[in-house]
């Protein structure tokens, strides 16, 4: 966890900076270099240590089927949770801002966005 968070708290402060200058620039090969290894190779060192966490205690638990599989189906559940909690919070601001505005919330869109908005939850 502390490695985890070590990696966030660089990539907020150097943010600025990469903005200014590597996102602002054409897209060359050390661009594309220097995006792979900041971004791809620290997200699947995260998975890394979420497989390895679940190898160790597979291995604590006599390597168990049950164990594996409920430690498997805990990961997917939770992360799938998250996705669908943060889907949830991008429609509720995207809801609050559209109330804020003059039109309010009688616009098409928005009355689409509702009325299909639930599908979305219900077929993911």
């Amino acid at each position: 966890a502390v490695g985890v968070v070590a990696l966030l708290w660089d990539h907020i402060i150097t943010f600025p900076t990469e903005l200014r200058l590597v996102w602002t620039r054409p897209f060359t090969g050390p661009k594309a270099v220097f995006l792979f290894l900041r971004y791809v190779v620290s997200g699947s060192q995260i998975v890394i240590a979420y497989v390895l966490l679940i190898m160790r205690l597979y291995a604590l638990w006599d390597h168990r089927k049950r164990i594996l599989q409920a430690l498997i189906g805990g990961f997917i559940l939770t992360y799938a949770a998250s996705i669908i909690a943060f889907d949830v919070f991008v429609v509720l601001l995207s809801l609050i801002n559209a109330a804020d505005r003059p039109r309010g919330l009688n616009v098409k869109l928005l009355t689409d966005l509702r009325r299909d908005g639930w599908l979305f939850y219900l077929v993911r």
